[in-house]
């Protein structure tokens, strides 16, 4: 008899137990499910705008205007930046007023740093002609200066060229670049029959 009554106290204290682990373990998931509340209610934009149209001016001159379907701002983050999940549109002005076009299929925007990261086939049209294209730009707004990691297209009238990383001022006046290949565009010129020599 004592050894059913063993039988019984230890399969009670077996289930007991599993129901305590269960129940342990349940609250560990409630509470992890709470944190993880918490956390994604940190990253809530402070205010979502739709079909929005951003006049970005310096001294009275207008400098850029940016339009997007949708504009996420995270302002009341401490790193606070600007998100527009559906692409956007940026229209630069050169100092003779000239515009240059950026599109974008995604793009964040820090607002402090006055940093902009464009992705998801970006493209950068200018005003004389020339297209740079890549996947990932990244534009430092205050010293109109834009670089990339990512593998990139570059054509105008004179060349076609596909690179790895490129550093450049907005007008490409200055740039440096990785890894190049591609063409450039020479014009022949007739040889001269003349030939001045100093004597």
């Amino acid at each position: 008899m004592n050894f059913i009554l063993i039988k019984i106290l230890r399969y009670r204290i077996t289930v007991s137990f599993v129901v305590m682990m269960a129940l342990m373990c349940g609250s560990c998931d409630s509470i992890n499910n709470q944190n993880t509340d918490i956390n994604q209610s940190k990253l809530i934009p402070v205010g979502t705008a739709f079909n929005i149209n951003f006049i970005y001016t310096d001294s009275a001159r207008v400098e850029a205007i940016l339009k997007a379907p949708v504009h996420q701002d995270y302002s009341n983050l401490g790193f606070e930046y600007s998100e527009f999940p559906e692409g956007l549109e940026i229209i630069f002005y050169d100092s003779d007023g000239n515009e240059n076009y950026v599109y974008a299929n995604y793009g964040l925007i820090y607002n402090r740093m006055r940093i902009a990261d464009l992705q998801k086939g970006v493209r950068l049209l200018s005003h004389n002609g020339a297209q740079l294209t890549t996947e990932q730009l990244y534009w430092d707004s205050k010293n109109k200066w834009l670089f990339t990691e990512e593998p990139f297209n570059f054509e105008n009238e004179d060349f076609n060229f596909d690179g790895i990383r490129l550093d450049a001022s907005r007008d490409f006046s200055n740039y440096q670049s990785g890894e190049l290949v591609g063409s450039l565009f020479v014009q022949d010129q007739e040889p001269s029959d003349s030939l001045d020599i100093d004597e």
